[in-house]
């Protein structure tokens, strides 16, 4: 039967810099963890000025429009993805509009 060794070979040791950076991370980590959500009642609201205001199904003009939205109605900003938002009106109807 062949025996086991039982030597241990050392951990290579990091440099201070390392260890630093490390450190560093997992503060940010631990932060962000305890951080309150970015969408927690910081939503922006803003009232249409045109005429009104076409809600698509989904972030693009392929997508079709499924509600319209009229002059002086508020929308909350919710996200945004690329040139478009998505919105909640005050009926909580909700869709995707162009940035422009």
């Amino acid at each position: 039967m062949a025996a086991l060794s039982t030597s241990t070979t050392p951990l290579p040791r990091r440099s201070t810099e390392t260890m630093h950076r490390i450190a560093i991370t997992a503060c940010l980590l631990a932060g962000a963890l305890h951080a309150p959500p970015a969408c927690a009642s910081s939503a922006e609201s803003v009232v249409v000025q045109d005429p009104y205001l076409e809600l698509h199904s989904g972030p693009g003009r392929g997508f079709p429009v499924t509600q319209v939205v009229d002059r002086g109605a508020s929308v909350e900003l919710l996200r945004q993805r690329t040139d478009w938002i998505k919105v909640r009106t005050g009926r909580d109807l909700e869709g995707w509009v162009n940035r422009s």
